[in-house]
């Protein structure tokens, strides 16, 4: 939702990972200086804690021996969109030499796979309605939508190679294609596994016919 969980950053750099989070804005003074004055590249030390702005509780509760007083280092990389937005993105990969900024450019586009599968998670496997408000009934119903999804990718996949090739071989011989082209449906995939899926994985469905 922009907001780049500045904390969750610092813990996966403690941890030896490395990051890279887009934000809708520059949510520290230290990067709004750096976006004002129109630096699209830089590496820049950011204060844990400070007058005005303390640290986090979450790193106090998942990092207690860190010391409030040692600068983190990011490194705030501008990307340009085709529509001429601008994204901020915010990485621990400081090393300009090995991760030119144009890798970014890339790199944020292939997030879009991941962000139309949270869609389709929250949406159209309504994975935030839960049969209970118990722990274990929650977890088991978060398994399950996550579970049966992925079964649907892994379905809908094959299938999108196999239009693909139908497709291909229509232009090949100069045949008629739809006005917006053809692809497939998502949603109907989620209602038709819906009602399979069980006798799929118990061997009496037929999966030629899903």
């Amino acid at each position: 939702m922009g907001y780049p969980a500045f904390y969750f950053m610092v813990l996966l750099a403690l941890q030896g990972r490395d990051v890279v989070i887009r934000s809708a804005g520059a949510f520290v003074p230290e990067v709004h200086d750096v976006v004002r004055a129109g630096r699209a590249d830089v590496v820049i030390p950011v204060a844990l804690a400070q007058p005005g702005r303390p640290l986090p509780a979450h790193l106090k509760e998942l990092a207690p021996t860190l010391d409030p007083q040692r600068p983190f280092t990011i490194r705030v990389v501008t990307v340009g969109l085709e529509d001429g937005t601008q994204e901020i993105l915010f990485t621990t990969l400081r090393d300009q030499t090995q991760f030119p900024s144009t890798d970014f450019q890339e790199l944020y586009h292939k997030r879009w796979g991941s962000e139309t599968n949270d869609d389709v998670v929250k949406h159209g496997r309504e994975i935030e309605n839960c049969t209970g408000k118990a722990a274990l009934s929650v977890q088991q119903d978060v398994h399950a939508t996550v579970f049966t999804n992925n079964i649907r990718g892994l379905i809908q996949w094959e299938l999108a190679a196999e239009l693909a090739e139908e497709v291909a071989k229509k232009r090949e011989q100069s045949l008629p294609e739809t006005t917006y082209g053809s692809r497939l449906n998502t949603h109907l995939a989620i209602g038709r596994l819906k009602d399979d899926l069980v006798p799929l994985l118990l061997g009496q469905g037929d999966l030629q016919a899903f």
